[in-house]
C-alpha cells in the first residue's frame, strides 16, 4: 500500500494500491509507457486514488488482516494459481499491478465505475411456440472489470459456488463440476422439477 498526494506539491494524501514510481517501472515494460509517462503527476494519482476505490468496491475473499487496516489488502485466506498462500504482511504485487492497469484503463474511458457486470442473465427468452428457461445465469464467467485486470485479480473475487458447481462473476478457474444427483435433489427442493428416484 502506497499513498500519493493531489497536488503532488502539496495537498490531500490518499491512500493507493501500489506507488507512483513503481507504477512507472511497471509501465516500462509495457507498450503503453509513453501513455502513461505523458500523464503529469496529479493526473496519474487521480487515476491510481479512483483504481483504489473501484478495488475496495469490490467483494473480495478471504479476510483483512487488521480489522482497522485501511484497504481490503493484505488478507489471510488467500492463494495464489499455484496453490502458495499469500503473504498477509504486505499487498500483493499483481493487486497493485491489476490496479495500475486499471488506472491506465480509466485514462482512455471510466465506463468501468458505472458498470455493473458484463454478462447478461436473461432468465426466459420465448420466441413464438419456442421458449428456453434457464435455472442460472447464461453467462457465469461475466466481470465488471476489463479484461487484463480480471485475469490478475479475479481469482480472489467473491462469488463463486463451488459446491453447487457453478460461479456467478467470478474466476472460472474455480468452476467445479457439480454431483449430478446433489443437483438434482438441489433443483427437486427448490420446486424445479419432481424427483423420482435416483
Amino acid at each position: 500500500m502506497g499513498t500519493v498526494m493531489i497536488p503532488a506539491s502539496g495537498g490531500t494524501e490518499f491512500n493507493v494500491y501500489g506507488t507512483q514510481a513503481a507504477a512507472t517501472i511497471y509501465f516500462t515494460g509495457s507498450p503503453n509507457a509513453a501513455v502513461w509517462n505523458a500523464l503529469d503527476a496529479d493526473a496519474q494519482a487521480r487515476l491510481m486514488v479512483q483504481a483504489t476505490r473501484l478495488f475496495e468496491r469490490l467483494l473480495w475473499d478471504g479476510s483483512k488482516v487488521a480489522e482497522d487496516q485501511v484497504l481490503a489488502f493484505p488478507r489471510t485466506g488467500l492463494t495464489d494459481r499455484n496453490g502458495m498462500p499469500l503473504p498477509t504482511d504486505a499487498v500483493p504485487t499483481i493487486v497493485e499491478e491489476a490496479a495500475y492497469e486499471l488506472a491506465l484503463i480509466l485514462n482512455s474511458s471510466t465506463d468501468v465505475l458505472n458498470k455493473p457486470t458484463t454478462g447478461t442473465n436473461v432468465k426466459r427468452l420465448k420466441a413464438g411456440s419456442v421458449e428456453i428457461e434457464n435455472f442460472r445465469p447464461t453467462d457465469t464467467t461475466s466481470t465488471r472489470l476489463p479484461q487484463i485486470v480480471h485475469e490478475m485479480v479475479g481469482l480472489w473475487l467473491r462469488g463463486s459456488d463451488g459446491d453447487r458447481g457453478y460461479y456467478y462473476g467470478a474466476d472460472e478457474s474455480r468452476y467445479t463440476a457439480p454431483d449430478p444427483v446433489d443437483d438434482k435433489e438441489d433443483q427437486a427442493d427448490r420446486g424445479d422439477f419432481d424427483l423420482i428416484g435416483t
